[in-house]
C-alpha cells in the first residue's frame, strides 16, 4: 500500500444511502400494523398515542419513497469533510471501517456530547485503502453502528 503523507487528500461522491424499492405489499403491511395499534390505542383510551401512530407512519411512508442524496466526502491532513460540514480530527475520537454487514462503511465516533457517531458510506473506494489513510490521522477501533440505523436499514430504508 502506498505511503500517506499529511498533504494527501482522499475524497468520493456516493448515495447518502442504498435506496430499495418498496412493493404494495409492504405498504399494505404497514398501513395494518399502524390501523391495528391505533385503533388498540382508541380503545385503550389512549387517542394522542393513536394519533402519533398515525402521524409517524405517515413521516415513515413519505420517506421511504425519498431517492437518496448524493453527499461529498472527503478526508485531508486536519478535518473530514461531509458535504459543507467540516469536522477537524481535533474532534473525531476515532473510527471503523465496517465490512462484514451490508456495503461498506466507516463508523466516525465524534466528541461531541449529542452526536455521537456518523456512519459514511464508502462507496466505491477499497475499503482497505480507506482503513489505510484514516489510521494514519485517527484511531483506529472497532465500533458497530447505532442500533436505529441497523433496525432502519434491516426494515428497507
Amino acid at each position: 500500500m502506498q505511503e500517506i503523507t499529511p498533504s494527501d487528500k482522499l475524497e468520493w461522491s456516493t448515495p447518502a444511502f442504498e435506496y430499495r424499492e418498496k412493493s404494495k405489499e409492504w405498504y399494505v403491511v404497514v398501513s395494518i400494523v399502524a390501523i391495528s395499534l391505533a385503533i388498540t390505542s382508541v380503545l385503550l383510551h389512549n387517542v394522542i398515542f393513536a394519533i402519533v401512530i398515525i402521524l409517524g407512519v405517515g413521516l415513515m411512508m413519505y420517506y421511504s419513497k425519498l431517492q437518496p442524496e448524493t453527499v461529498h466526502i472527503s478526508f485531508d491532513g486536519s478535518k473530514m469533510s461531509v458535504d459543507d460540514k467540516d469536522y477537524p480530527y481535533l474532534n473525531i475520537d476515532s473510527f471503523w471501517v465496517e465490512t462484514r454487514f451490508g456495503r461498506p462503511r466507516i463508523i466516525i465516533v465524534l466528541r461531541h456530547k449529542l452526536s455521537t457517531q456518523k456512519v459514511l458510506p464508502i462507496g466505491e473506494q477499497d475499503p482497505d485503502y480507506v482503513r489505510h489513510f484514516l489510521g494514519y490521522h485517527l484511531d483506529e477501533e472497532e465500533h458497530s453502528e447505532p442500533f436505529l440505523t441497523h433496525t432502519f436499514e434491516r426494515l428497507g430504508f
